[in-house]
């Protein structure tokens, strides 16, 4: 099976689910409940004789968020790069369970996406250098229309503890901290440009290039990037929360991802035998994928929209 046909059927699935939950979801369980409680589900929402807040006891919930999404690395230099943070997404749907009126435990699947890109042009020269032989020199590497564009898709689990009051019979808010357990459905890589490198020796007065044994060439940039098949996260949100019906809660407000786990695992310093392990560190800050090499992170902010259905009341 490729890659694109497990995506897809990752994502048919997916669809699947949502729709089995949301027609079950939509089909309330009616709970008994004494007198006072009946009258507070029929009291207007804004009104000042509700005295008791009823809570979804048990149920199904989905939410969608939007907001800028980025990838970053500590040990990258961001300033050889121009680099652009593109929106990001998550979808999500799941089983909600009420320990008590304040608490909550929360699980299901989901879909989320990163973007960022990256392109740079312009010769770069470094400082001093020892080639293969031993010999002192300066590096020039000149990038041409460097490019990487980098779009990933996950397959997440969610689990998540909320804290708040989530009410079918008045305006509520919610609190929320979990971890995100990612599987990675499509890498989604784009790779353009060249480099070039000289080396060019004072102490001689010649400027080498186009030798191929001494590490200088032009190549075009690596368009394999070793991306980690699985990622874990927390993730944390707070809003507010508008019941619709005695089924139906709205729930609006803003969530963060911080990712735990590197994204890639390429090597900052890649196999070429034909220089040294100093030029190498070099050349890693302009010729790797800043989004996939070892120690990159996803982050996002957005804003969440969702639907909490309710299908036992307390």
């Amino acid at each position: 099976m490729t890659k694109n046909q497990k995506m897809k059927q990752a994502i048919i699935i997916f669809c699947l689910f949502m729709s089995f939950t949301i027609t079950y979801a939509f089909e309330p369980v009616y709970p008994n409940i004494d007198g006072d409680r009946k009258s507070a589900l029929r009291t207007n929402l804004f009104s000042k004789t509700h005295t008791r807040s009823i809570y979804p006891a048990w149920g199904f919930f989905t939410d969608v968020s939007s907001g800028l999404s980025t990838i970053r690395n500590k040990d990258v230099s961001y300033q050889n790069w121009n680099s652009e943070n593109f929106i990001g997404y998550n979808v999500n749907l799941g089983y909600f369970y009420s320990v008590n009126s304040l608490f909550k435990i929360k699980s299901g699947i989901g879909i989320s996406s990163f973007h960022k890109s990256y392109t740079a042009d312009g010769e770069f020269t470094s400082s001093e250098l020892t080639d293969i032989d031993n010999d002192t020199y300066t590096e020039s590497l000149t990038l041409v229309g460097a490019a990487y564009d980098f779009n990933p898709l996950y397959l997440t689990v969610p689990l998540t503890f909320e804290i708040g009051e989530t009410s079918v019979n008045k305006l509520g808010y919610y609190i929320d901290v979990g971890a995100t357990f990612s599987y990675l459905l499509d890498e989604n890589i784009t790779t353009e440009g060249t480099y070039t490198t000289k080396g060019i020796y004072p102490q001689w007065g010649v400027t080498l290039e186009n030798i191929p044994e001494l590490g200088f060439y032009t190549k075009d940039l690596d368009t394999e990037s070793n991306i980690n098949k699985s990622n874990l996260a927390i993730h944390g949100g707070a809003g507010i929360t508008i019941p619709l019906s005695g089924v139906v809660i709205l729930k609006l407000g803003l969530n963060a991802y911080l990712g735990l786990t590197n994204i890639g695992n390429t090597p900052k310093i890649p196999d070429d035998s034909s220089i040294s392990q100093q030029v190498h560190q070099f050349r890693s800050a302009y010729i790797n994928n800043p989004a996939t090499i070892t120690g990159s992170k996803a982050r996002y902010i957005g804003i969440e929209l969702g639907f909490i259905f309710s299908k036992r009341v307390k």
